[in-house]
């Protein structure tokens, strides 16, 4: 009998995977999701692919945080969705119309904890905040666990023109 074990992997995908209703625009990385430059008007969408393995027998959670929102070397800034963790919106209605830009991201993961299917809709979006929100959830031990998480951005022509970036930090926390 061995002891307590977990393992953690992201993984990117490769342009036009699809999952979540959505065809990748661009490729990623484990480490990044270089958007690049961003045609006007159309969203741009990307993928990444989280994997646990876990004998934990109340399971695991992973949340995400991102460091600060996408900033450019000016301190200009392309807005989040208007929908939240708790509360996830429709792309169309989360990036509105006034916003000069906007980015967010989708859970893969249909049953959160407390049986939440706040992201079972393809269609459902949130904004990354700065305190750690749950993304996956498993209720028991797993093996190679995987839930794809979509980031999607769009600019108009009144975003100001730079180069963008920001930093998202996964947690995974097992409950032996």
């Amino acid at each position: 009998a061995g002891g307590a074990t977990l393992s953690f992997t992201i993984e990117g995908l490769p342009v036009a995977t699809s999952t979540e209703g959505v065809t990748t625009s661009i490729e990623t990385t484990p480490t990044t999701v270089p958007f690049g430059s961003l045609p006007i008007g159309t969203p741009v969408t990307a993928a990444q692919r989280l994997t646990v393995s876990a004998n934990a027998a109340n399971g695991y959670t992973v949340f995400a945080y991102q460091r600060h929102t996408l900033l450019s070397e000016t301190g200009d800034s392309i807005d989040p969705v208007t929908g939240t963790n708790a509360s996830p919106a429709g792309w169309s209605s989360g990036c509105s119309t006034p916003a000069a830009g906007c980015y967010g991201y989708h859970s893969g993961e249909d049953v959160l904890a407390g049986g939440s299917t706040r992201f079972a809709a393809n269609d459902s979006y949130a904004r990354f905040d700065s305190a750690p929100e749950e993304v996956a959830y498993a209720a028991g031990p797993v093996t190679a666990r995987s839930t794809d998480v979509v980031y999607q951005v769009k600019v108009t022509d009144q975003q100001a023109a730079g180069s963008y970036n920001s930093s998202v930090v996964y947690i995974v926390v097992p409950v032996f």
